[in-house]
């Protein structure tokens, strides 16, 4: 509780240096969609990545399919087991098939600049169609990977991966929340994707490096919340114009809602209207100042910060602010989970590279990585500590302490009762 009561004055005093600031940002609809900047013809991604799922060929036989996974309805492959004859082929035909969207993916990848047509002056609901477009092309990407890993081909899986991150950064900009987890969780998939590579085919010493230096690019934003702190601005920008709203424009209120019930609903949101939109706007100064902390001070900060603020709406009848806060908890938590993946990334390239040069061996410990193959050792967002790492037969294991602070050895799980685990079991001798 003490330190608590001491993260929540540091805050309040640092955070005039928000409102002193307050004037670049985006306080209406109008503003936060010109914030969205558009970029010059012919150096927009979205435009690309989009024309690229416009020339997906996905049949039924696609999606139902026994032996085609992601897109189909095969099971999910585990790195550390071969993959079945029938699911090589299945996948195969379909990266086949798509070469010509391929063409299109390859070509966004190497575009900085994205921008997907959104128009966020639709105010609290915007359209988002891409993002399951989006999804689509995530999973053709891994197919891909995983299909030419399995083939032997390692520069090709190598450049679906490539590919795959630009995807993600696709998305850095966009100032939506539901974006950013979109996006975290394509950054989630091909980091699976590169562990399902590094346990099936080595890659060439060019790829290796490609993807050291895409991946260390993707840490930095990530590690500066670029993307969440943009989510967090767009949030404020919608949360607030609600207070100029009326009930019925920002609550979805059922259709068989009693006058009675409806007029009880009103008179409890306007009760404390004022207090609670002064309440909501500060909290909001609040976190972007805690934005500016690196992890894992981030983690602890956001958490205490959101809990709080749940905590005061719920006891003051800030009606709004507790609906605006609950959506926000916990997000933290997927950002540095995205945050140790792309660490767990950096450092598995790194030990790749040691591999080929110490004949197929890797090191005894991560200390050995540094300085020649990593300039430092990532820590762990959850904890600050250096990641965790054991050799296990000719690979090794590693992982981070993951949501739930618990060091489980590495062992692999379901949702943030586990650790955040890469493993490679059996790698390609790095000769062949």
């Amino acid at each position: 509780m003490k330190r608590r009561i001491i993260l929540w004055f540091g805050v309040l005093l640092l955070a005039k240096a928000v409102v002193a600031a307050d004037s670049d940002l985006p306080h209406t609809f109008a503003e936060l969609n010109h914030w969205y900047a558009e970029p010059p013809a012919g150096s927009n991604a979205a435009t690309i990545f989009l024309e690229g799922f416009a020339a997906l060929k996905i049949t039924d036989a696609d999606t139902t399919s026994t032996n085609l996974p992601l897109v189909g309805e095969g099971a999910l492959l585990r790195p550390d087991k071969p993959v079945p004859s029938e699911t090589k082929a299945a996948m195969a035909s379909f990266i086949q098939r798509n070469r010509s969207a391929m063409v299109f993916f390859n070509q966004a990848a190497q575009l900085q600049q994205s921008r997907y047509p959104i128009d966020l002056n639709q105010g609290q609901m915007p359209q988002l169609p891409h993002l399951a477009k989006l999804r689509t092309v995530a999973q053709f990407l891994e197919i891909s990977a995983v299909s030419h890993a399995a083939a032997g081909q390692g520069q090709a899986a190598g450049n679906d991966l490539l590919v795959s991150l630009a995807l993600a950064r696709s998305l850095d900009s966009e100032p939506v929340l539901i974006s950013q987890l979109v996006r975290v969780a394509f950054v989630d998939m091909t980091v699976g994707g590169l562990e399902q590579v590094f346990n099936r085919v080595m890659l060439p010493a060019k790829t290796l490096n490609q993807l050291a230096e895409s991946f260390q690019q993707a840490e930095k934003r990530e590690a500066a919340g670029y993307g969440f702190t943009r989510a967090l601005i767009g949030e404020r920008t919608t949360d607030l114009s609600a207070f100029d709203m009326s009930p019925e424009q920002y609550l979805n209120v059922p259709a068989n809602t009693t006058p009675e019930e409806r007029e009880q609903l009103e008179a409890k949101i306007k009760k404390n209207l004022a207090e609670d939109r002064q309440f909501c706007e500060v909290t909001f100064n609040q976190a972007l100042v805690v934005r500016n902390e690196p992890f894992p001070q981030r983690l602890t900060q956001e958490d205490d910060l959101f809990s709080h603020a749940e905590t005061v709406a719920t006891n003051k009848n800030l009606y709004l602010s507790g609906i605006f806060f609950d959506a926000l908890n916990k997000v933290e938590i997927r950002e540095a989970t995205c945050l140790a993946n792309l660490r767990l990334a950096q450092t598995a390239i790194s030990l790749e590279k040691f591999r080929v040069d110490h004949a197929d061996h890797y090191p005894e410990s991560l200390n050995e990585l540094a300085p020649n193959y990593l300039k430092a050792l990532p820590t762990d967002p959850f904890d600050g500590r250096t990641l965790q790492y054991h050799k296990a037969g000719n690979g090794y294991v590693l992982y981070s302490i993951g949501p739930n602070l618990k060091y489980d050895g590495g062992k692999r799980g379901n949702g943030q009762k586990s650790d955040i685990v890469f493993t490679v079991v059996a790698p390609k001798e790095s000769h062949l």
